[in-house]
């Protein structure tokens, strides 16, 4: 565990400090003197709760046997990690315990076996609360996707499940005997309970995908999946609104309300009258399309910009790394994803907006273009130079300084560029918003 942790500080010392947001996964004996390097170092530990009750890793059991009882106070340090600040993330590690997370809940907050029995290393034990978090928000933290999910906050996808009993309100004993009555996904379709199947995601969701809209205080005793309890103050919890996609407007009710098939109240835009919303698949048709495209932009070290010439692109003959989205694909995901395709180099983020790129359709191409340009960095000379083509899209990566571009390119990419260039000398992200297909002529 030092050896990786010594690795990290080697890496941020040679690199710089940035939200990187390293794993070390199986973190089960740690050294009291490496505990704070965690924090330290921005390393998230990722701990499987399970496999440290004493039916899995305890005395007696191979694990225990194996490290020494006079390491056993250091194991699955939960408790001093978090207080040290250290970022946690449950995880299960199936198949070697139980992928029920309930199950995990129960181990962390007791350190006992299911059947009960003493616990094991009991100082390490950490409330339900902080077990929930560690669950959801601080795994979502660790793979960079604590903005849209993680907790029934406004604006995230509205993935929750419905238990069959207060988990703060029960005895702890019970937290492991806990069912899941109803899973929501996406805010709308519904698994039976206890399901047993594995739910098939692809992790892509498409533009109408629900979210949750609203979420509003209720003053209740029961702390919300993740909060803390404060001593004398009621706990909020929340309730959440999701956008229903599938709803047709219908003319008003008595009230002078719109509503929509399930009753719900719809929407109508301010000040205009409304007798009826048109289906969404309607509506989308009749919407201007558009694709989206994720782009790095990289220099070397002397700031010069650093580019591949297509040789499928006449129009467009030098490019940043980067391309079109797939299909529920975000724009930063895009970005990395192209760039590791056509120069075999993996840009770990974490994501810095340089410019937003927008472009009207003409007759090259019919759709209007909308785009995203992230820093992709400085490069060494050995970087560039281990960039793997794919002969089929591009057959030469230049560095140039940024005026010498200008005689090799179009006049809407070399003002992307500049503008780029800018945005990364600057701090400020560019708006680039006339980057137009049918342009004709170099920028002379």
């Amino acid at each position: 565990m030092r050896t990786a942790l010594d690795a990290h500080a080697a890496a941020r010392a040679a690199n710089g400090p940035r939200d990187a947001r390293h794993q070390l996964v199986h973190v089960e004996c740690l050294h009291p003197q490496d505990v704070g390097r965690f924090a330290e170092l921005g390393v998230v530990a990722c701990m499987q709760p399970r496999h440290c009750a004493p039916d899995v890793a305890g005395p007696g059991k191979d694990w225990a046997e194996g490290v020494g009882e006079h390491r056993w106070p250091h194991a699955w340090a939960f408790r001093s990690l978090r207080e040290a600040g250290a970022k946690l993330a449950f995880s299960s590690d199936w198949n070697v315990a139980e992928m029920n997370p309930l199950a995990h809940l129960y181990t962390a907050v007791t350190r006992r076996a299911p059947d009960g029995g003493d616990a094991w290393v009991p100082g390490q034990t950490i409330d339900l609360s902080a077990a929930i978090e560690a669950y959801t928000m601080g795994s979502t933290y660790a793979n960079f996707v604590d903005g849209d999910r993680g907790s029934v906050t406004v604006g995230k996808y509205a993935d929750l499940v419905v238990i069959d009993r207060d988990l703060f309100a029960v005895p702890v004993e019970e937290i492991k005997d806990a069912s899941v009555d109803e899973t929501i996904v996406e805010g709308g379709d519904r698994l039976p309970p206890l399901s047993r199947r594995a739910l098939a995601r692809t992790g892509r969701r498409s533009a109408l995908t629900p979210v949750v809209r609203w979420a509003a205080p209720y003053h209740g005793s029961t702390p919300p999946l993740g909060g803390r309890p404060t001593a004398g103050v009621p706990t909020p919890t929340v309730r959440e609104e999701v956008v229903r996609h599938d709803a047709r407007c219908r003319p008003a009710d008595a009230a002078g309300s719109p509503r929509a098939d399930d009753g719900v109240p719809a929407r109508r835009a301010r000040g205009s009258p409304m007798t009826e919303f048109l289906p969404p698949e309607e509506y989308a048709a009749s919407l201007p399309k558009a694709t989206v495209f994720g782009a790095l932009f990289f220099t070397d070290m002397d700031d010069r910009p650093v580019q591949l010439h297509a040789v499928y692109s006449p129009e467009h003959p030098w490019q940043l790394p980067g391309g079109t989205a797939e299909d529920g694909e975000r724009p930063w995901r895009t970005a990395v994803r192209e760039t590791a395709e056509e120069t075999g180099l993996l840009v770990p983020g974490p994501p810095r907006l340089l410019a937003a790129v927008f472009g009207l359709p003409g007759a090259s191409w019919p759709l209007a273009t909308v785009g995203f340009v992230f820093d992709g960095g400085r490069l060494t000379d050995r970087q560039i130079a281990s960039f793997a083509l794919a002969p089929e899209e591009h057959d030469e990566v230049r560095v140039l300084p940024l005026e010498e571009w200008r005689a090799l390119m179009p006049v809407q990419d070399f003002a992307r560029l500049s503008a780029v260039s800018e945005a990364r000398r600057s701090g400020v992200a560019a708006y680039v918003g006339e980057w137009d297909r049918d342009v004709e002529g170099t920028a002379r």
